[in-house]
């Protein structure tokens, strides 16, 4: 052992190698996707089973469209006699798994009248590029900027609720025009939808609602021996063209902030 360690000691070249194998090894196989990947894969190796544990909820939903809430009162509430909570369809908007359970869930546990989950933004090759932390955004910007970045769609309301507020929902965007606060939304922190629209707003603003992955994406191009296979910088420049700047800004401000960088680099070596 000794031998070794004189060895060793002399032969900087020979250390450096070791090094850098033990640096791809953990690398390649132990980063936290790969850790986060592994984890997920034992949690629903058998995924019927998985869905077998989850408390049953006897309750109905129904997701109502444009052209339903275009119908006369009457024939509205006629519509939803038979369920209790409603949701609401977005062209932009796709459902991921157990959406519609843990919402029901999170107002069966409640007792509030609404429920408003995550999500994730994904725009052509920027799959999943930035994520809308409900509660945080509600407990950082004020009313008006809250319900500017809301999607119609991770809202669910329960009968009630609705058809006392009928003539509310009824208007057309009317997630931008609900009261929201701390005892009547109930919020589910976790990813329940892909909406597939950028934001709109000041910088500052979607910085305190959203998470901006899209930096994470592209710190990491640098470790891939083809960059542009993945298509971030194409999805980020036509983003760009359709007016969504904000995105050029945060990736300017990341690379002049210092401290901003000193963290990509404990990101990359996590």
């Amino acid at each position: 052992m000794l031998a070794k360690i004189k060895y060793f000691l002399k032969n900087n070249k020979k250390r450096e190698e070791i090094a850098n194998r033990a640096y791809k090894k953990i690398v390649n196989n132990y980063s936290l996707e790969k850790n986060l990947g592994r984890i997920i894969q034992r949690t629903l190796k058998d995924r019927k089973d998985f869905k077998k544990k989850l408390p049953k909820i006897n309750k109905k939903t129904i997701y109502l469209s444009e052209d339903d809430l275009r119908l006369e009162p009457q024939k509205l509430k006629n519509k939803l006699k038979d369920f209790d909570y409603v949701g609401f369809k977005d062209r932009f908007s796709e459902k991921l798994d157990y959406h519609e359970y843990l919402q029901q869930y999170s107002l069966l546990k409640s007792g509030k009248p609404i429920s408003i989950c995550d999500f994730f933004v994904s725009r052509p090759f920027l799959e999943n590029y930035m994520y809308f932390d409900s509660r945080d955004a509600f407990k950082r910007l004020d009313q008006n900027k809250f319900r500017n970045f809301l999607n119609k769609s991770q809202i669910m309301v329960t009968q009630k609720f609705f058809i006392k507020n009928i003539s509310l929902f009824k208007q057309n965007n009317f997630e931008k025009k609900i009261n929201f606060g701390k005892t009547n939304v109930n919020f589910v922190n976790f990813p329940l939808l892909k909406v597939k629209k950028s934001p709109k707003g000041d910088l500052d603003s979607i910085k305190n609602a959203f998470r901006l992955e899209f930096i994470y994406f592209l710190y990491a191009m640098k470790h891939h021996k083809n960059p542009f296979r993945k298509g971030h910088l194409l999805g980020i420049l036509l983003e760009s063209l359709d007016g969504v700047f904000f995105i050029m800004n945060e990736i300017w401000d990341a690379w002049r902030d210092k401290d901003r960088r000193a963290q990509l680099e404990i990101y990359e070596q996590t």
